[in-house]
């Protein structure tokens, strides 16, 4: 495994009727710019959206300040790295 780091960026609350459609555009175009300026690098990976409420705001920041080591923590990551099979199970069980 590479030691490679994500930077993570929460901003907000905005009201929806404040928020133009793709709006989420110029602000990540920004970060890419920035991104490249820093490292010398184009990122492979930058995605953003609206779709944060403030109960998954609260819920990423307290999965986010986890050490990796923390049980709870490994159990989050793994419910979700099998969510594809878990789901599948669930839906043999419902025939």
């Amino acid at each position: 495994m590479t030691d490679e780091r994500y930077w993570m960026c929460i901003i907000g609350p905005a009201k929806p009727k404040d928020i133009l459609p793709f709006s989420d555009s110029p602000m990540r175009n920004v970060v890419q710019r920035q991104f490249k300026s820093i490292t010398g690098q184009d990122g492979n990976d930058c995605w953003s959206g609206w779709g944060l409420n403030k109960e998954r705001k609260n819920i990423l920041n307290y999965i986010w300040s986890m050490d990796n080591d923390d049980p709870l923590y490994c159990t989050i990551k793994n419910l979700i790295l099998r969510r594809d099979k878990i789901i599948h199970l669930n839906k043999l069980n419902d025939k």
